[in-house]
């Protein structure tokens, strides 16, 4: 290794694949989906069991999503559609599966990326955190039920932490092959 490579920061650099980068995320988007699952049972059991694990998982992946495309260039769609094709075996995982309210699992995720992206950037009015938690509480429990300040900040610190520490975590890989 050159001291090109050392001043660069590459020599810790991990070759990985697309695919392995993307289970990679994987496995830490199940763990941490678990961690927001068990945190917001503490407060208030789910209404339908297999929305409220499809929709955690959904806001778990969500700041790594958006990191992906930030940092992977033109790698970031091959990754991202792994990933959601893992994602996707995760959330089969489940159980009962809600197929027939989500038949489209792809067009479903991207949908409430957007959403959340919306509702984040409502941040710079400075209710981005609120704002996203309430828009995650409500695909979590349902447009229609009640949640409180702690439902919406479980959601909204799963979200603000997740970014902070995992931005720039590309820079840990040299995506090969």
């Amino acid at each position: 290794m050159g001291w090109v490579d050392r001043l660069l920061g590459r020599e810790s650099r991990v070759k990985a694949t697309s695919t392995q980068i993307a289970d990679d995320i994987a496995a830490t988007v199940a763990q941490l989906t678990d961690r927001l699952i068990t945190d917001l049972r503490k407060t208030r059991p789910p209404q339908d069991e297999a929305v409220f694990r499809l929709e955690c998982l959904i806001l778990t992946a969500f700041p790594l999503d958006v990191i992906l495309r930030a940092e992977f260039g033109t790698h970031s769609d091959e990754i991202r559609s792994k990933l959601q094709e893992r994602l996707f075996v995760a959330f089969q995982s489940v159980g009962e599966l809600p197929m027939r309210k989500f038949p489209d699992f792809s067009a479903h995720f991207e949908q409430r990326a957007s959403e959340y992206v919306a509702a984040w950037k409502s941040a710079e009015a400075g209710s981005g955190q609120r704002r996203l938690g309430r828009v995650a509480g409500q695909a979590i429990y349902g447009p229609d039920a009640a949640f409180g300040i702690n439902e919406m900040f479980a959601c909204s610190s799963l979200v603000a932490v997740t970014f902070k520490s995992f931005k720039g975590f590309s820079s840990k890989y040299e995506v090969c092959g």
